[in-house]
């Protein structure tokens, strides 16, 4: 007996880990699914700092034509996701304007702002080709969904008249089996009606000898 409550409660305790695995895995998803931006490039040389503000510690180092994830922004700051961790970027070095002037000790790029520019046009026209590929796609997909509604519709046809098929074949043997077995019995009863028939002829045939037989006895004497 203390075997088998041991092994529900392993049992019990399997079912709990599982369950926190599996919540920890759906919290996750959904995290990263509530997670939207746009990606952006940097136009001018800086860093990713751990909060908003220059002082703050830099986390890594960003050049001129880094791609980054910005999902927000905070001030002067635009708000990156990166490797699971929130980072902050100075705007001037997305958006290509002047470094704000609490901002010092720093070199922008005298580019940047062609830089932003371009990459602004190169990211709408990125933007509208995805736009219309998602559009063919989205055609093309019902266009096959439609394909295969028919195909699956057409497979199903085949299937019932199949089975309809088998279905009426199956009850045209049983009733030919039937058929069969009862003409076997009618004739059955066909030949024992006869035989009983001619037996009863037989004794019938028996019985006028006998009464015969009886009177010529009787004339005689």
């Amino acid at each position: 007996m203390n075997i088998y409550i041991r092994k529900i409660k392993n049992f019990i305790l399997l079912l709990m880990i599982m369950c926190i695995v599996l919540s920890s895995i759906s919290m996750s998803v959904m995290s990263y699914a509530a997670i939207s931006g746009d990606v952006n490039t940097i136009v001018s040389q800086t860093y990713a700092f751990e909060e908003p503000s220059m002082d703050s510690e830099k986390i890594r180092e960003l050049n001129i034509g880094d791609s980054v994830f910005v999902t927000g922004q905070e001030g002067d700051f635009y708000i990156i996701y990166y490797k699971e961790m929130t980072q902050y970027v100075p705007k001037y070095a997305i958006d290509g304007t002047d470094a704000p002037a609490s901002v010092t000790g720093v070199s922008v790029n005298p580019d940047a702002a062609s830089l932003a520019s371009s990459a602004r046009k190169a990211r709408e026209e990125s933007d509208k080709a995805l736009h219309e590929e998602f559009k063919q796609q989205e055609a093309y997909n019902e266009i096959l969904e439609d394909t295969l509604e028919q195909e699956r519709k057409a497979k199903r046809n085949t299937v019932i008249w199949i089975t309809v098929m088998v279905f009426l074949c199956v009850c045209m043997i049983a009733v030919s089996v039937l058929t069969a077995i009862g003409n076997k019995n009618d004739q059955e009863d066909i030949a024992q009606n006869g035989e009983n028939k001619a037996g009863n002829s037989i004794e019938g045939k028996t019985e006028d000898n006998k009464l015969e037989d009886s009177k010529s006895k009787e004339n005689i004497l």
